[in-house]
C-alpha cells in the first residue's frame, strides 16, 4: 500500500518523532509486578477464620490492579495509516480516557459522516504524551490530519496533527548541509542512482546541519547527490526523548505535560528559589539509561542453570535433593581416592617387575641352549641333522618369546598368580 505514495501525498508527512513512536511499549514499561509471597499473606489472617487481623495493614483500593501482571497491548494493524497529535503543552494526556479522545476527534473534524468511529482505533501513549489514531482510509487520514484543537470540558486545546511515515521506509541521515535548507529545496536537488530506490520525503532535524531522508526501495543507498555532489548516507538511529523544562525523559518540551513545573539544571530541584544552593546530583539518581549488559535475572537464572564440578546444575541439585559436600565428606572421598590410587601403582609395578624376570630367563636360557647345540667341525652327518633341528626348534622358540615380550603380554598363568597374590 505504501510502495504507492505519490509525491502529492508525501506532502501530508510532516516532521517526524526522534523516536518510533509507534512501538507499543511505554520508555521504562514493565510486565510484572512482584506480588505477596503465601508467607506474608498467612501473616495478615487469622488461623481459624481467615479473616484479617487487627494488625493487619488495609490494603489499597487498587490492590488487585497493582498485583496483576500488566498486560502488553496488541499491536496496531500494520497496513493502518497512522495519525500522530502532538498536545499543546499542558494538556496531559495520561489524565484521560481513549473513548474522550475519539469523541473529541469526531466534534474537530465538524461533521460526523466525515469521520466515524468505526473508521479508526485511538491509541494514548502516556509516557510520550501523544496520540495515535490508526485508519486504513486515506480519505479518514487526510481529514484528521487538518485538525488544529481537540476540546476538553469545554476548553480548546491546540494540538499538532501530521501523518507518521509508514514502518517500511527506511530512514538515513546526511551530514554536512547548511541548516535552515527548506524541504523544497532538498526534495528538488537530492537524488540517488540505487536501483529501485527513490526518496520520498526529506527534512532537516532542527537547527542542525543533518537531513533525514526517507526512502523507498529495498536497501539504504550508501550515497546519495545534492546538486549533483557525492555524499554519504548513515543510517539513522533515534535518540532517547528528555524533556529540559521537567528534567524527565521520555517526552519532548512541546508536549511537556507540565510545563510551568520547572527543575534546575544542576541538581534536578523542581521549582527551584532565586539563589538556592546547588548540590549535585549523584549519578546513581539521575535518570537511568538502558544497559546493554545482561538484565540481573538473566544472570541469576545463567548462574542457576550452569553445571557444577560434578556436573549438576543448582536447579537439579535442588529438585533432586543433592546438596553441596561438606568437608568431611570432601576429606573421606580425598582419602578412598588416594588408597585406591596406591593400590593400583603397586599392583602395576609388581606386573612390571614379574615381566622383566620371566623375559630375562626366557632369553638367557634360550641363548645358552643355542650356544651349545652348536655342532663340532668332526661330528658326523646325524649329529649334524640333530643339531640342526634342535638348533631350529630352539630359535622358533626365542622368536615367540621375543614377539610375546614386545607385546607386554603377561602368560595366563603368571596372570592368574598375580591377581591372586593381590587379592
Amino acid at each position: 500500500m505504501y510502495s504507492k505514495i505519490d509525491p502529492a501525498k508525501a506532502a501530508l508527512l510532516k516532521l517526524d518523532d526522534v523516536e518510533d513512536i509507534l512501538s507499543d511499549a511505554e520508555p521504562g514499561e514493565r510486565t510484572s509486578t512482584s506480588k505477596s509471597t503465601p508467607a506474608e499473606l498467612a501473616l495478615t489472617r487469622t488461623p481459624d477464620t481467615g479473616e484479617p487481623c487487627e494488625h493487619a495493614e488495609e490494603a489499597p483500593d487498587n490492590a488487585d490492579a497493582r498485583s496483576r501482571p500488566r498486560q502488553r497491548v496488541p499491536p496496531l494493524p500494520r497496513a493502518d495509516l497512522k495519525v500522530i497529535i502532538r498536545p499543546s503543552p499542558g494538556l496531559i494526556v495520561r489524565e484521560l480516557r481513549s473513548y474522550q479522545v475519539a469523541k473529541a476527534i469526531i466534534q474537530a473534524t465538524g461533521r460526523a459522516s466525515a469521520c466515524k468511529g468505526e473508521d479508526f482505533i485511538v491509541r494514548l501513549r502516556r509516557g510520550s504524551n501523544i496520540i495515535i489514531v490508526s485508519t486504513p482510509h486515506e480519505a479518514t487520514a487526510a481529514t484528521l490530519v487538518k485538525i488544529t484543537s481537540l476540546t476538553f470540558q469545554e476548553r480548546p486545546h491546540p494540538v499538532k496533527v501530521y501523518l507518521s511515515t509508514p514502518k517500511d521506509l527506511s530512514k538515513g541521515v546526511v551530514h554536512g548541509i547548511d541548516a535552515g535548507t527548506s524541504e523544497e529545496e532538498l526534495l528538488a536537488n537530492l537524488r540517488v542512482r540505487t536501483h529501485g530506490v527513490r526518496i520520498v520525503r526529506a527534512c532537516m532535524l532542527g537547527q542542525s546541519q543533518t537531513a533525514l531522508l526517507h526512502f523507498e526501495g529495498p536497501q539504504l543507498p550508501q550515497l546519495v547527490y545534492f546538486y549533483g555532489g557525492e555524499m554519504p548516507c548513515r543510517c539513522y538511529q533515534p535518540t532517547r526523548q528528555f524533556c529540559p523544562i521537567c528534567r524527565s525523559p521520555g517526552h519532548r518540551p512541546d508536549v511537556c505535560p507540565n510545563p510551568t513545573a520547572r527543575a534546575c539544571d544542576v541538581c534536578n530541584l523542581p521549582n527551584p528559589e532565586a539563589g538556592h544552593t546547588c548540590v549535585p546530583k549523584p549519578q546513581s539518581q539521575s535518570p537511568k539509561r538502558r544497559s546493554r549488559s545482561m538484565p540481573q535475572h538473566q544472570r541469576q537464572a545463567a548462574a542457576t542453570a550452569a553445571p557444577d564440578d560434578n556436573g549438576f546444575s543448582q536447579h537439579q541439585q535442588n529438585r533432586e535433593g543433592i546438596g553441596p559436600p561438606t568437608g568431611t565428606d570432601a576429606n573421606k572421598d580425598r582419602h578412598q581416592f588416594e588408597a585406591i590410587r596406591t593400590q593400583m601403582q603397586a599392583f602395576m609395578d609388581d606386573i612390571r617387575t614379574q615381566l622383566g624376570q620371566l623375559t630375562k630367563t626366557a632369553l638367557n636360557g634360550t641363548q645358552a641352549a643355542v650356544a651349545e647345540t652348536e655342532a663340532p667341525k668332526d661330528s658326523t652327518a646325524k649329529d649334524k641333522i640333530h643339531h640342526t633341528e634342535l638348533r631350529n626348534r630352539l630359535r622358533q622358540n626365542l622368536h615367540k618369546i621375543t614377539s610375546t615380550t614386545g607385546s607386554n603380554h603377561i602368560p595366563q598363568t603368571q596372570t592368574k598368580a598375580t591377581t591372586s597374590k593381590h587379592a
